[in-house]
């Protein structure tokens, strides 16, 4: 697939770039025909580049400041240091001086904030309740007007900033991260370190460091290099006067930022190969093609159209070609890393056991699929296909979060015209074979870095950060001669014409079946014994899009852990069966999705409207009549299997939310128990499995978007006849778990040095009334517990509590994963901070209280933003069973039968007391000698089963 095709789908790309432009008087933005926003493109005096945005539908208000300026700029001195400098930008200012005061005022007002560090830029974002933009806008500016930067925190810090790099020493993207900048040219400023740690950030005297941070920040933290992006309901001129209020004060130091002149590879290293051992069990084989620099192509992207062909994956393309040989279980291409001054294109090919041991074959079917393009010529009606499906993109995309939209835009503000913003990425606006065959022409066997990432690999080196085992050496005359000399294969052909573009983008008129009572909601249009469809016709954001979402229910999907295997086996199995016809839908801006649940499989088609009944068709007969082959079947059982294994080798904070669900509901099952069952199964066994399945299902389904009520009444049609179909009384029902009193603790190995903890409490009953009392008070707790074990006390870089629902029963979470503490000490702090809190309820006031509730309300009262989140409420109210579409609105009316007094006594009797039902997931890292926790152990899944009452739901 390429990668530059599967980011713009999803409506942002940042692969292309253009030479920084002026904001004075710059023209407004080109807009998508489907974009109601108002925007305004301005310079304030400091030479802040803004752009404002002014939506009145926007449900949360937003903003991002990005800065020009990252790891590249880090000291040699003290790698890490711009990483560490954003960290300290949230420890306190001038006017706002205590620590987590901002954080503390975005999490109070329904907000979420973050910020990252990459190569050249820096970006700090937040949202928030509309209604208080203003406020947050002034304790953001501070950041870039007056950090304290406080003595005592910057010695904290440090080791926060350490915590992080610790937390991920086995992440092998981070890993193997490290040894390509062991291999690249060591005067290139990407081979710096860039995420730092207490090594790179320690001075020899006290006081250094933060003397190091000012000097950095009042070098680099320059307006003249910063793009601002602000989102609100409020008008263009309001909007406008809080920015140059607050922003026209960060200061202009002029500082500029030339291209990175250095070439990325020393000349005459390439090609070479790189050999990378992984902590989880994978073997990937990665070509990358150092290029020209792309921000002025961007109207071009050469790289698009040479990935598009690349890495298509329909009929006569190279990844079809090597999956039918079971050499390959996946392949992506397009442009990879890119600066100002270069940028590389890549290949990335998840291999099978088998492709492994045939790596050279598989590089030189690349270079035979290189050498069909350069024979065929670079094909304008390719090109103009590309461009016309990116247009249709561009043209009816969805609102995106106001939060991401203007953390995107802002980092797009540094490379886009100020016309071209919104639509960059989008644009494919100028033809030109020479230059794609000029960027073509680069990708030849001497201008390769091959990384073969194996568990068989010979290595004889370590990186220096992340400890990877790794090998380098140049590739020998005689294999690159093979390459050279490839020559064509009959086996690839370009892509044909793609005949799921869609044309027809009229909409549809809401049809006759919606009354004044249901006009709102979907209506249910077919109901008979064992299959219920509901159908709406979108009045709301008037899009030629659709959603078609099927759940195909049986009895036999998950009775046993036998057979929760089986139908992971089978959705795998019938998503590699459709690829390749379907994969051209995907680029044309359909997408689909086949999966498991535990009640059966879930296949699902959104995007434009017009092609998605053949497509749906198309995936429903796949379902029925499977055609599964003995290669296949042992290719995707292997790769469930290792998928099965490596859980347990994920950092540890992951690996325990991922068990929660599993510990919790029934028909849920651990990957343990996953494995015990997999290696048995034959492939007889999976069909006779599916036949059981099949033999009588009961189906649920929704037609929602531009359809009228006959289309949705023939796609309904069509999709009953290929099924029997039974009464839905007789699947099971849904079951979780019930806790008691005697709370328990699991142990789960994991191979991180940290250890971690998770403390899930369970309400005692799962009405309306608790379960909105436990999302207040986690909307009370959370920003405390973050700014307490992390802030203060150190105890880790993941920190986090929060509301955790299980299907309807209330539930909270505290989390921990400690590079410092073992896993009893976490236990302690956590029941150190809930005995605090339970001391302190009654110091709860009124008017903390309802804040903490007004946001709770605020966010249940939501409109959906988009096409694709209003399917998703009503998918998850007719999966739960709320026909009426109202679960919403029963828990706001829960909110507000709410009082501070009944809030009190029910956080008190199911969160606070000692009689509260929990239980303990842990994992003890390095801290061998501290494993016990205050819990009644379980050993085993078998225990824990075996002694648990359980929640029902049909």
């Amino acid at each position: 697939m390429s990668n530059f095709l599967r980011i713009c789908l999803l409506g942002f790309c940042c692969c292309f770039f253009v030479a920084c432009a002026s904001y004075h008087q710059a023209p407004q933005p080109i807009q998508s025909e489907n974009d109601s926003r108002q925007y305004k493109a301005l310079t304030l005096s400091n030479q802040l580049r803004v752009l404002l945005i002014s939506d009145p539908k926007a449900e949360k208000a937003a903003a991002s400041l990005d800065l020009n300026v990252g790891s590249r700029q880090d000291p040699e001195q003290s790698e890490g240091l711009a990483h560490f400098l954003e960290h300290m930008l949230f420890l306190g200012t001038k006017k706002y001086p205590e620590a987590g005061v901002y954080q503390a005022f975005i999490s109070e007002h329904g907000g979420r904030h973050n910020a990252y560090t990459a190569f050249e830029h820096t970006n700090y974002f937040f949202d928030i309740e509309h209604g208080d933009l203003e406020p947050a806008l002034d304790r953001f500016a501070q950041f870039f007007i007056a950090p304290l930067f406080t003595e005592e925190y910057v010695e904290r810090e440090k080791n926060a900033v350490n915590s992080e790099f610790t937390s991920k020493l086995k992440n092998d993207a981070r890993k193997s991260l490290d040894v390509y900048k062991s291999v690249i040219n060591p005067e290139h400023p990407f081979a710096k370190f860039s995420v730092g740690n207490l090594d790179t950030l320690s001075s020899a005297s006290e006081g250094e460091l933060r003397k190091e941070l000012i000097t950095f920040y009042e070098r680099y933290y320059s307006a003249n290099i910063m793009t601002l992006v602000v989102v609100g309901r409020e008008s263009l001129p309001q909007l406008q006067q809080w920015v140059e209020e607050r922003f026209e004060k960060i200061p202009n130091r002029k500082t500029q930022v030339g291209d990175v002149v250095q070439p990325l590879f020393v000349p005459g290293t390439l090609p070479m190969q790189v050999q990378i051992k992984p902590e989880q069990e994978q073997r990937v084989l990665s070509l990358n093609f150092p290029v020209g620099d792309l921000r002025e192509y961007y109207r071009q992207k050469p790289l698009a159209y040479i990935g598009n062909i690349l890495g298509h994956e329909g009929e006569g393309s190279l990844f079809s070609y090597l999956k039918a040989r079971g050499w390959v279980e996946s392949l992506s291409a397009g442009a990879g890393f890119s600066y100002q001054g270069g940028s590389a294109f890549g290949l990335n090919i998840k291999l099978t056991p088998a492709g492994y041991l045939h790596q050279d074959e598989i590089i030189q079917s690349v270079f035979q699929a290189i050498n069909r393009i350069e024979k065929e010529g670079v094909k304008s009606w390719l090109y103009e296909e590309q461009a016309a499906s990116s247009a249709i993109q561009f043209r009816f995309q969805e609102s995106i979060e106001p939060i991401n939209y203007s953390r995107q835009l802002a980092s797009s503000m540094h490379y886009y015209p100020a016309r071209d913003l919104l639509r960059g990425s989008y644009a494919m606006d100028d033809f030109d074979p020479t230059l794609i065959k000029q960027y073509l022409s680069a990708l030849n066997p001497d201008n390769m870095l091959v990384t073969i990432t194996a568990p068989e690999v010979t290595v004889n080196k370590i990186s220096p950060y992340y400890q990877t085992n790794y090998s380098n050496e140049a590739i020998s005359q005689d294999r690159i001669n093979s390459w050279d000399s490839a020559g064509l294969s009959e086996a690839f052909h370009l892509p044909k014409p793609n005949d799921f573009i869609a044309k027809d983008f009229g909409l549809i008129e809401s049809g006759s079946i919606e009354t004044k009572d249901n006009a709102k909601n979907p209506a249910l249009i077919h109901d008979q014994s064992g299959s219920q469809w509901w159908f709406k016709n979108d009045e709301e954001f008037n899009l030629p899009k659709g959603f078609l979402s099927l759940s195909i229910r049986s009895s036999k999907a998950s009775a046993s852990v036998e057979q929760s295997v089986l139908l992971r086996l089978y959705s795998h199995m019938l998503l590699e069966q459709v690829n390749e016809f379907a994969y051209p839908a995907y680029l044309a801006g359909l997408h689909y999705s086949v999966s498991s649940h535990m009640r059966g499989l879930s296949v699902k088609v959104s995007g434009f409207n017009e092609k998605q009944p053949l497509l749906f068709e198309q995936l429903l007969k796949t379902v029925v009549n499977p055609e599964f082959d003995q290669q296949r079947f042992e290719r995707i059982k292997a790769d469930m299997q290792r998928v099965l294994e490596n859980s347990a080798k994920q950092q540890p904070y992951g690996m325990l939310m991922g068990d929660l669900p599993q510990y919790l509901y029934q028909q849920i099952y651990t990957e343990q128990q996953a494995l015990s069952v997999l290696s048995a199964i034959k492939l007889p066994d999976l069909k006779n499995y599916i036949a059981s399945f099949l033999q009588q299902v009961n189906l649920n389904g929704l037609v929602y978007g531009n359809y009228s009520e006959s289309q949705a009444q023939a796609i309904i049609k069509k999709a009953n006849a290929l099924f029997t179909i039974k009464h839905d009384g007789e699947l099971p029902s849904t079951q979780i778990y019930q806790l008691s009193e005697s709370n328990i603790a699991i142990k789960t190995e994991n191979s991180y040095q940290d250890s971690s903890l998770l403390y899930y409490v369970q309400a005692k009953n799962n009405d309306s009334l608790t379960r909105v009392a436990f999302s207040v008070a986690a909307q009370l707790y959370k920003p405390s517990f973050y700014t307490q074990l992390r802030t203060e006390k150190q105890l880790g870089y993941i920190v986090t509590s929060g509301v955790y629902p299980v299907h309807e029963v209330p539930g909270m979470f505290f989390m921990l994963q400690s590079p410092v503490a073992s896993a009893p000490s976490l236990q302690g702090e956590v029941l150190g901070f809930i005995e605090q809190k339970l001391s302190r309820l009654e110091s709860v006031d009124e008017q903390q209280f309802t804040a903490a509730k007004q946001v709770i309300m605020t966010h249940l009262a939501q409109k959906p933003t988009s096409l694709w989140e209003s399917q998703g409420r009503y998918w998850q109210d007719i999966a739960y069973r709320y026909y009426n579409f109202d679960s919403r609105a029963q828990l706001l009316e829960a909110l507000k039968q709410l009082d501070l007094a009944m809030w009190k006594r029910l956080i008190e009797q199911h969160l606070l007391s000692e009689s509260r039902h929990g239980m303990w997931l842990y994992s003890v890292g390095k801290f061998t000698d501290q494993q016990t926790l205050s819990a009644k152990p379980i050993k085993n899944i078998e225990d824990f089963e075996s002694q648990r009452g359980y929640y029902s739901f049909p």
